[in-house]
């Protein structure tokens, strides 16, 4: 059975989405200890570089769609994924703090070449039809990379050293990045002379224009106001599976407990990306907002109050379907309440939210346990922050009704 290029232009995402995701950002928690540990640093300190890394890729999304107009997307893929990796691999031989944060602004720039922005974009172009259950097998790699290579790290480091960890991490980067960068494709099946995935030929191809120019969504557009702030609001919490394996070790169980409990979530992340997408095309993006937020609350409730091993694990499991909401359902809230024309003219200043929100709440919960020595703030807060999402979106449900604007349009 011959397999349509659609579903191998996919492929190729999945593996830049595991690299630039799974890899630079969800693997990243099990540095946090022992890097700080050995040079001296402050967990917060050292986390930052993660912020550092992850705020230079959500402020380059804005720039990304324009870029694509004047460079091919395969070229802009090799010079992220050359920058990425080596800027990884330097990190070996890397001890003062503040060339860390050097090194991950450059590995930034690199990795927003393949990040959700120009993927996404890939995704809408080339699938018309199960675009929801693409976006989830596109981006659910992600969750795999981070799912399976926690482990693998946190045993590289525990049996080497953490030098030997980050070059681990680069070739496994790279690797993942390989059949994109050797297979060809473009940025639209039109330009090779086919339809996105489920068009009729008969019918007209509509594109995501990323030539025209993108013009600001209007600041008093309550959809935007709300979405953005959802999408801040609940990034913050992404950040809390990263400090995992921290929050074992105060409870005085192993490292690799903790490595396990990263390990979980990253398989939540997994199965609830690839859940979402599927539910989304069945159900609608909103009811599945919601049952994921629901379920990240009950996970999380759990985790603050039971603190059994196996129970911690299987919870943080449930825990990872916080990580599908910026990635695949943000997305898809931003098709169902903008339609896919107006989709690239708002989705990049939502992912620009996602990404502050993402970067700021691993170094935030670093800083709130070295300060406080205890993570009961950070779950005290997550708990608030989810409150406020699930009233943000029965707004936006009961507005949905009538004006989305604050003033007649």
């Amino acid at each position: 059975m011959k397999i349509s290029k659609h579903w191998k232009v996919l492929a190729c995402v999945s593996g830049l989405a595991a690299s630039s995701i799974g890899i630079n950002l969800n693997t990243i928690g099990v540095f946090y200890t022992p890097v700080s540990e050995s040079l001296g640093f402050l967990r917060g300190s050292f986390a930052l570089h993660t912020t550092i890394m992850s705020l230079v890729m959500s402020f380059m999304a804005l720039t990304i769609p324009k870029l694509l107009t004047k460079i091919d997307i395969k070229k802009g893929i090799q010079i992220g994924v050359g920058l990425s990796v080596i800027t990884t691999l330097l990190m070996t031989v890397t001890e003062a703090l503040w060339l860390f944060y050097l090194l991950a602004a450059i590995r930034g720039i690199g990795a927003s070449f393949y990040s959700p922005v120009p993927l996404t974009i890939l995704v809408n172009n080339w699938f018309e039809k199960k675009n929801g259950l693409a976006m989830s097998l596109g981006f659910g790699s992600s969750g795999v990379a981070g799912a399976l290579l926690s482990p693998v790290f946190s045993l590289v480091i525990h049996n080497y050293s953490w030098q030997i960890g980050f070059l681990v991490m680069g070739l496994a980067s790279l690797l993942l990045c390989l059949p994109a960068l050797f297979y060809r494709f473009a940025l639209h099946p039109n330009d090779e002379n086919l339809q996105p995935y489920g068009k009729d030929q008969k019918d007209e191809i509509k594109i995501t224009d990323i030539h025209q120019k993108i013009e600001k969504p209007k600041v008093n557009d309550m959809r935007f106001i709300i979405l953005a702030s959802i999408g801040l609001l609940l990034s913050l919490i992404t950040g809390l599976p990263h400090h995992l394996p921290g929050y074992a070790e105060t409870f005085g169980f192993s490292a690799t407990i903790g490595a396990w409990m990263l390990s979980a979530s990253m398989f939540g992340n997994i199965g609830f990306k690839l859940l979402a997408g599927t539910l989304g095309d069945r159900i609608g993006s909103i009811r599945t907002a919601f049952m994921v937020i629901g379920l990240n609350f009950i996970s999380l409730l759990v985790l603050f109050k039971i603190h059994v091993p196996g129970i911690m694990i299987f919870s943080s499991f449930f825990f990872g379907a916080i990580m599908c909401f910026p990635i695949v359902i943000l997305p898809m809230l931003t098709i169902h309440f903008y339609g896919r024309t107006h989709y690239m003219k708002v989705y990049p200043f939502f992912s620009l939210m996602t990404g502050i929100g993402g970067a700021s709440g691993v170094t935030l919960i670093g800083y709130a346990y070295d300060f406080t020595k205890s993570y009961t703030p950070v779950f005290m807060s997550a708990f608030l922050l989810i409150f406020l999402s699930l009233s943000m979106i029965l707004t936006l449900i009961l507005r949905s009704q009538s004006k989305f604007s604050l003033q007649k349009e």
